[in-house]
C-alpha cells in the first residue's frame, strides 16, 4: 500500500514538479536549520537561537537512534518500481527531513505565540494551518523523491511535535537560575563542544552515513564559531550593535545572500571532502555572527553622525 503511494506520486513526475519539490524538501534539511539559527542568533534573540539549536541536536540524536534500531531500507532499495530521484543514503524510518521541518516550525510558532498573545484566534489559526500545509508538502516531497514511506513521514511529524511539547514542558518547569545557567556563554561553549564531539563520534560509528555525514562537520564548524565568538571575539569587539528593525533586516539580508548560495553550491553542485564542510561553515558562521553586525553597525553609526552634523 505505502509503496503504491510512492509509485503513483512518481508517475506524476515532470520538470516543474521536480523544481517545486526540490525547493520544498530543502525546508527539512540541516542547511535550512543552520540558516534559521544564524538569523535568530544575529537578528532576533541569542537565547532563542541557542534553544533552537539544542532542540535540533536532540531531535537529530533521537532520529539517528531510531533509524539504527529499526534499520528500515529506503523504498527504492526495497522496491524496484520506485526510483531514487534524489541522492540519499542511510535508513528510511523515520524521515529526518520531515522531523527537522516540524521541529523548526513547532519551535518558531511556539515562540511567536508566546510573544504575540494579543493576536486574534483567526490569525494564530491561519499561521498554524499555513505551517501545517507546508509540512504536508515536505512529507509529500520525501515520498515523491522515493526516499520515504508514508509511515516514515507521519511518524517523524509526531516525534518532532512530541519532542517540542516535552522540551517546552521541561523548560517551563525549570527554575530561572538553571535556565540562565544553561543559556550563559560558558554553558553554550561547553554544551556546544560536547554536542560537537558527540556528533563526530556518531559519525565515526557510521550512525550518520553517506550524504548525512556532511551534517556532522557543518554543525561542528558552527559550534566552533560560536565558541570563539563567545570566548575571544566578544572581548575584542563590544557588542553594542544597533538593534533597530532596519539593521536587523540588513543583517538578515546579508546572511541570506551569503548562506543560500553556499548551501546551493556545496550541497548540490560542487563535491568536496566532508571535513571541508567544517571549515566552510565555521567561516560562514564567523562572518554572520561577527563581521556582518560590525559592518552594519559601523555604517549606521556613521549615518547617525552625519545626520546630527547636518542638523547642526
Amino acid at each position: 500500500m505505502e509503496a503504491r503511494i510512492i509509485i503513483w506520486l512518481q508517475s506524476l513526475a515532470c520538470d516543474w514538479l521536480d523544481a517545486i519539490f526540490w525547493i520544498i524538501t530543502k525546508l527539512g534539511e540541516e542547511n535550512f536549520y543552520l540558516l534559521l539559527f544564524l538569523l535568530a542568533y544575529v537578528c532576533y534573540n541569542k537565547k532563542f537561537a541557542i534553544k533552537l539549536m539544542y532542540y535540533y541536536l536532540i531531535s537529530v540524536g533521537v532520529n539517528a537512534l531510531i533509524k539504527v534500531i529499526v534499520a528500515r531500507p529506503r523504498p527504492y532499495v526495497s522496491n524496484s518500481e520506485i526510483t531514487n530521484r534524489l541522492p540519499a543514503s542511510g535508513y528510511s524510518f523515520p524521515s529526518g527531513h520531515t522531523q527537522g521541518y516540524y521541529l523548526s516550525a513547532s519551535v518558531v510558532s511556539a515562540e511567536w505565540y508566546i510573544r504575540n498573545k494579543e493576536k486574534t484566534v483567526s490569525t494564530k489559526l491561519s499561521i498554524a494551518i499555513a505551517l501545517l500545509l507546508m509540512g504536508v508538502a515536505v512529507m509529500i516531497s520525501r515520498m515523491y523523491w522515493g526516499q520515504h514511506y508514508l509511515s516514515d513521514v507521519l511518524t517523524a511529524m509526531i516525534i518532532a511535535i512530541a519532542l517540542v511539547v516535552l522540551l517546552e514542558f521541561v523548560m517551563n518547569k525549570m527554575p530561572e537560575s538553571i535556565k540562565s545557567a544553561i543559556f550563559s556563554s560558558r554553558a553554550t561553549i561547553i554544551l556546544g563542544g560536547v554536542a560537537g564531539v558527540v556528533l563526530i563520534v556518531m559519525g565515526c560509528l557510521n550512525v550518520f552515513v553517506g550524504f548525512a555525514s556532511a551534517k556532522v562537520y557543518k554543525f561542528v564548524g558552527v559550534f566552533v564559531a560560536i565558541g570563539i565568538s563567545e570566548l575571544i571575539f566578544k572581548k575584542i569587539v563590544k557588542k553594542d550593535f544597533n538593534t533597530t528593525i532596519g539593521t536587523r533586516l540588513i543583517n538578515a539580508l546579508l546572511i541570506c545572500l551569503l548562506v543560500l548560495p553556499i548551501n546551493l553550491v556545496f550541497g548540490n553542485i560542487v563535491a568536496i571532502p566532508k571535513w571541508l564542510y567544517c571549515v566552510i561553515y565555521f567561516a560562514v558562521a564567523m562572518i554572520c555572527i561577527n563581521i556582518f553586525p560590525m559592518v552594519v553597525n559601523k555604517f549606521v553609526k556613521r549615518d547617525d553622525v552625519n545626520e546630527k552634523s547636518n542638523c547642526k
